[in-house]
């Protein structure tokens, strides 16, 4: 694009109707923008709109470079909650696996309690 600036319903139009992909960098070049001072944050009812969409990617440069909070703060706390049963599930398979295996060379009495 040029040096001009993009009016703003220009842009909530082009990034509503673009791809996951364009939608990243875009949101990945206006952080850059306002990491030198340029401001170029995207306004909370876009955001909003954006994460309305429920494409993974837009969700990940939403909480990476969006500036909503009411926004980010959902999409941070969802990916930590998936975050932490995932490592629960990963972390009862190994137990579980653990104790097989011991079972199975005879270290774990057979009356082991079942998780």
């Amino acid at each position: 694009m040029s040096d001009q600036v993009e009016p703003h319903a220009v842009r909530v139009a082009r990034l509503l109707a673009s791809s996951p992909e364009a939608v990243f960098e875009d949101m990945r070049r206006a952080a850059e923008g306002r990491r030198s001072l340029l401001s170029t944050a995207l306004d909370e009812e876009l955001e909003t709109a954006l994460g309305q969409r429920r494409e993974p990617l837009i969700d990940l440069a939403l909480a990476q470079f969006g500036t909503s909070r009411a926004v980010v703060a959902p999409l941070l706390a969802t990916g930590l909650s998936q975050a932490v049963r995932s490592e629960r599930r990963c972390s009862s398979a190994w137990v579980k696996g653990g104790v097989l295996r011991k079972h199975a060379v005879g270290l774990v009495p057979v009356a082991w309690p079942a998780a």
